[in-house]
């Protein structure tokens, strides 16, 4: 089983990341949603019970695109 995590910037400059593991199909739902409330997000696959990788944070506080980031 694949596991996603979404990784957002919020449209105050906060990052943050989901607590739990999505399925790809409801991580890209979450990601849509988050998006419609003006957030930058992107979808993360994870080993299960890991966290987003600490570079994929740093991109995000770093204010990179989405389209910028693998």
């Amino acid at each position: 089983m694949r596991n996603f995590k979404v990784v957002w910037r919020d449209s105050n400059g906060r990052v943050r990341s989901s607590a739990v593991s999505y399925s790809a199909t409801a991580a890209e739902t979450r990601k849509q949603q988050l998006e419609s409330d003006k957030a930058v997000a992107r979808v993360i696959e994870v080993a299960p019970g890991a966290d987003v990788p600490a570079d994929v944070l740093e991109e995000m506080r770093a204010g990179l695109p989405s389209a910028a980031c693998p």
